[in-house]
């Protein structure tokens, strides 16, 4: 059966459904992303929903207007960032003392998120949509299970947050409701696996148009110093200070090279910085490489960052054996940048071309599109034929290669 129409919504966190929006588009797909807010780094979408001077009631009201105009006009709805359009409030004790409005509405609030958070789901179901969820991080870890089960994590440099309980609780909570009315679950990051439902899988990035992002003329001279890049938006969980401990000792020790931290800046302004680079050490404590990394793999350059082993059961094994990603992690980081500023030039620049690669078959947005396609296709095909919709026999993994 033909799907006509994808919904991405609340969220574009990176820029992933939009760039999977515009790959949809490629395939003759009426797709479109709603996002509750412009991103802070200038990630794209087709309309923001709220305005900075929105309050409450104008936000709640928009939010119902999404409700019906989804309902109306598309087959898929792609929830994104473990959010649903009636997002609950977060509880009071995790967002901090209101003082904006009397204590009675506030109540009001708390009771009205209980009657409504996530009931929009319920409403897809029944309406025959085919309901889709991709969690990106932090969206589906909890610290319980993080501190409990990885010695390095995201988390190791932070005592426990004083509301971690309730976020936890928050998080298993919206994972066990999409568990109950979603087709699809998937993962960008491979260790959220280990706390979603077992039929959840493993999607790849789409964040970026390999067309837009290729790899820069070889224009620097070859004796030139090695010019390595960091960039973060969080320095505690990137493991931003080994990387400077590293850095600074090996300076210290006489090695020559250029080092530039870029914090912060919104993403439009980036690429010609990431162009010059040679090297990114990328994060050390996730486990997984973030999107920044398949933008600079996409220029062709190789790339540092923690994989945690164990997590990589959750990944096709061909797209393991592709893996061009050089391991370090907090305590190897120094030997690990040492050992690549021996690394002869020629060595590097095979590697960012395996980088490159890498990208072109596991990255690709319009393969992950017309994969995730074909699994809406399948959905509304059972549900015509009048059978419950369920997973394939063979896990409905994503298949690129």
């Amino acid at each position: 059966m033909r799907m006509h129409s994808i919904l991405h919504i609340p969220e574009s966190v990176a820029g992933n459904a939009y760039t999977l929006s515009l790959a949809e588009r490629q395939l003759g797909v009426h797709s479109r992303v709603v996002s509750y807010n412009r991103n802070p780094f200038g990630y794209g979408a087709d309309r923001f929903l709220f305005k900075p001077k929105d309050g409450v009631l104008a936000q709640e009201s928009k939010k119902w207007g999404l409700v019906a105009h989804a309902l109306r006009h598309f087959d898929v709805i792609h929830y994104n960032f473990g959010r649903t359009i009636l997002d609950p409030f977060v509880p009071r004790a995790i967002r901090g003392p209101a003082r904006r409005y009397p204590k009675v509405i506030n109540i009001a609030f708390d009771l009205y998120a209980r009657a409504t958070g996530m009931k929009d789901l319920p409403l897809m179901k029944r309406a025959g949509k085919v309901i889709f969820v991709t969690f990106q991080g932090n969206d589906g870890r909890q610290e319980d299970y993080v501190r409990s089960h990885f010695s390095i994590h995201h988390l190791l440099d932070t005592e426990k947050a004083a509301a971690a309980d309730l976020m936890d609780a928050e998080r298993r909570k919206r994972i066990a409701f999409f568990g109950r009315y979603a087709d699809r679950i998937f993962a960008l990051n491979p260790d959220i696996l280990c706390v979603l439902p077992p039929r959840a899988r493993f999607l790849p990035y789409t964040t970026i148009d390999l067309e837009e992002w290729k790899p820069a003329p070889l224009a620097k001279d070859a004796d030139a110093p090695l010019r390595i890049l960091h960039s973060h938006t969080s320095q505690l969980t990137k493991g931003t200070k080994y990387i400077l401990d590293a850095v600074e000792r090996l300076k210290g020790e006489g090695f020559c090279f250029e080092f530039e931290m870029v914090e912060n800046m919104p993403h439009d302004k980036v690429k010609a910085i990431y162009e010059k680079a040679d090297l990114l050490i990328d994060q050390l404590l996730y486990g997984w490489y973030g999107g920044l990394a398949v933008e600079l793999m996409a220029l062709g350059v190789p790339v540092i960052a923690y994989i945690r082993e164990e997590d990589l059961k959750f990944i096709p094994p061909a797209m393991k054996g592709d893996l061009p990603i050089i391991n370090a992690n907090p305590y190897t980081i120094y030997e690990v940048l040492k050992s690549c500023l021996q690394m002869d030039r020629a060595g590097l620049r095979a590697l960012g071309a395996r980088s490159r690669t890498f990208v072109e078959r596991w990255h690709d947005p319009i393969k992950i599109a017309a994969q995730l396609k074909g699994e809406a296709e399948a959905v509304l095909a059972e549900r015509k034929k009048g059978r419950r919709s369920s997973f394939r026999k063979d896990g409905g993994d994503v298949r690129l290669a």
